[in-house]
């Protein structure tokens, strides 16, 4: 028998061992074929947990620039459903809840098995784990459940040494390390906030600022200087102007509604463009808009804290590069918890979470398991809320002007940036 074929044996042995219906192994050639589906999937809004793939769709179609010289490509499909509820004894037995985040991460986790199982038994090989589940943000638990299952773990367990140390590394996508990190339930929670928002992805943290903090730290380094709207929620403007500059790191506070004083105020150690899409308490409006293309002109990053106009405005889509929130306020909505998200790009997460210099790693401020759980449920109700809110604010700030009250209200026309 020759090793190809001793080797195929092994892995199809093991495959279905851990469950998976059908194995298939083939060369790694151009996926011409799967290109028409996986667009489909796309333009139909059908988006699995597969950012990196979207967005790099001709490595998803050739598997060669996945992994430097790969010669195979393994191809599976997972039994997750029980037989005794298969209409149809003759088709795959593809999961019930194969519209949930969980069955995602159990083939995943089941994929990281074969391939520990494979490096044990044949060798130094090379491998990326990759599942193709189309979903609409309806996350399911580990039974069917219809929330996701809480992953109340500080730290996880690893069949393989090599796994642990690639998983430390950043390289073993779907796997986790230390809560402090990463856990399922704070993905689950910053996936539908990078949804939300548009962007790649997000990271979540335990406090508004938690969320600041590390965005301004990463950014920023001694020497720079950052260009920050002077009317900012207290905390912020707090650590901008006392805290900061310990670090060398200092911050020229402008009129956001400026945009020649904000221009004005760019220098060659300028970083960072930071605002507020309404500002929290004064209500100023930023044009984000104007401010991107200030923003991509000078080479600068623009940060918007986005807090008190969730669903209402859209940085990503007006050009920020980075969208941050308080989860306590709004999003989460009962005042029964507080907690913030950075939304952005894979790179700029990443680089918040790498356990090296990750300024999201390094600082701590993790986000508790059950407390992403709870503001996942409440991100639920959020559309509904932020209408109410806005119809309940424009009521009253039209009585309470009629009445000759001085009224600071985005919604009235006697607002300076009302047309914004």
């Amino acid at each position: 028998m020759s090793k190809k074929v001793q080797y195929a044996q092994l892995i199809k042995t093991e495959a279905k061992r851990l469950g998976f219906l059908t194995c298939g192994i083939s060369k790694a050639e151009f996926l011409e074929d799967e290109a028409p589906r996986l667009e489909e999937w796309l333009n139909q809004n059908k988006h699995g947990k597969m950012q990196y793939m979207e967005n790099h769709f001709d490595k998803r179609l050739d598997p060669t620039l996945l992994v430097e010289g790969s010669k195979s490509v393994v191809s599976l499909i997972y039994n997750y459903f029980p037989s005794q509820t298969q209409l149809d004894p003759e088709a795959p037995k593809i999961s019930k809840y194969a519209y949930g985040v969980d069955y995602h991460y159990v083939i995943k986790d089941k994929l990281k098995h074969l391939l520990e199982y494979i490096r044990d038994e044949i060798g130094d090989v090379h491998g990326r784990a990759f599942v193709d589940s189309i979903q609409d943000l309806q996350y399911f638990g580990e039974f069917g459940g219809v929330n996701p299952s809480i992953s109340d773990s500080s730290t996880y367990t690893f069949l393989s040494a090599k796994t642990m140390f690639d998983t430390f590394e950043g390289n073993a996508d779907g796997c986790y390390l230390y809560s402090r990190h990463s856990s399922p339930s704070n993905l689950y929670l910053g996936e539908a906030l990078a949804a939300m928002e548009g962007t790649e992805t997000s990271n979540v943290s335990a406090s508004g600022m938690g969320a600041i903090t590390a965005v301004l730290m990463q950014l920023c380094s001694t020497g720079n200087h950052v260009v920050s709207s002077r009317t900012i929620y207290g905390g912020t403007y707090a650590f901008l102007k006392n805290f900061a500059p310990k670090f060398g790191i200092n911050t020229s506070f402008v009129d956001i509604t400026d945009l020649e004083a904000v221009e004005k105020s760019i220098t060659q150690k300028t970083t960072t463009l930071y605002c507020e899409s309404v500002s929290n308490p004064l209500l100023e409006v930023a044009d984000i808009r104007a401010l991107a293309k200030i923003a991509k002109k000078h080479n600068i990053q623009l940060v918007v804290d986005n807090t008190f106009s969730p669903l209402s405005i859209s940085p990503k889509i007006l050009g920020a590069d980075i969208v941050i929130h308080s989860l306590t306020k709004f999003i989460n909505g009962s005042s029964d918890t507080i907690g913030g998200v950075v939304c952005g790009s894979q790179e700029l997460i990443d680089h918040l979470r790498n356990v090296n210099d990750g300024a999201a790693m390094l600082l701590g401020a993790s986000m508790d398991s059950l407390r992403a759980a709870s503001i996942l449920k409440n991100l639920r109700t959020l559309h509904i809320r932020m209408k109410q809110h806005s119809h309940n604010a424009m009521y009253l700030a039209e009585k309470f002007e009629c009445e000759g009250i001085k009224t600071v209200y985005p919604g009235l026309k006697s607002h300076p940036s009302h047309n914004v």
